[in-house]
């Protein structure tokens, strides 16, 4: 039944039952009344693509002279459309950290960061160790953030 956790919760409850129903014991009981309890809480991969979908297709646009930095609601409002885990740092940037089991899987994230950030014309800060790779990310023309800032950041949380 280790299925159930990466399926919509109406469907891990139904199999729940079924599994109880054809003597799988006090394990459906559990996954009945404890994991949707657990689940409830928890972003389910349908949940956060919803989120970041409409964000994520969106293209990074140029900034133009006249441009003025996202404050205060308005990148609160942007951040919640991202994934776990990105900062606003001074209302002037985006930071997040990902962790990794080696070197070669932290390189391997920063070359598909690379060719999402070439695609977009968009490019991050990026700093990479063993392990690690933490990303910086704003529009330096106006030393702020704006609307393109977080499209890159939700095409980064796509990255598989």
């Amino acid at each position: 039944m280790i299925a159930t956790v990466t399926i919509p919760i109406f469907a891990a409850i139904g199999y729940s039952l079924l599994y109880l129903l054809l003597g799988g014991g006090l394990g459906g009981v559990f996954l009945i009344f404890v994991m949707p309890k657990y689940l409830a809480n928890k972003p389910t991969p349908t949940r956060l693509n919803i989120m970041k979908s409409n964000l994520a297709r969106e293209e990074c646009r140029p900034c133009s002279d006249s441009a003025t930095p996202l404050k205060g609601d308005m990148l609160r409002q942007m951040q919640g459309q991202l994934g776990v885990g990105w900062k606003v740092i001074d209302e002037k940037r985006l930071e997040k950290q990902f962790t990794f089991s080696d070197f070669r899987q932290a390189l391997q994230f920063t070359n598909r960061v690379g060719e999402i950030a070439e695609q977009q014309g968009h490019h991050p800060d990026i700093y990479l160790t063993y392990g690690e790779v933490r990303l910086q990310i704003w529009t330096h023309k106006i030393n702020g953030l704006t609307e393109s800032d977080f499209t890159l950041a939700a095409q980064v949380d796509g990255i598989g």
